[in-house]
């Protein structure tokens, strides 16, 4: 995957596939936006292992929505 100058959205972000996923677009020259619907998970996650490669902040954003 060539994915340089590329910016990718992964939500559910913080754990599982999703922070899997996140890590290798990150390998492969993407700029990567985490998202995840627990604020500190994502926080915590860039407060470790991550904080080698990864700059950036956090946001919170209501995910909630009604469907009519």
């Amino acid at each position: 995957m060539v994915l340089e100058n590329k910016v990718i959205l992964v939500t559910g972000g913080s754990s599982g596939i999703g922070r899997t996923a996140a890590l290798a677009f990150v390998r492969e020259g993407a700029k990567v936006a985490v998202a995840d619907v627990v604020q500190q998970t994502v926080v915590v996650w860039l407060c470790s292992d991550a904080a080698s490669f990864v700059t950036g902040h956090s946001m919170a954003v209501d995910g909630g929505w009604t469907a009519h």
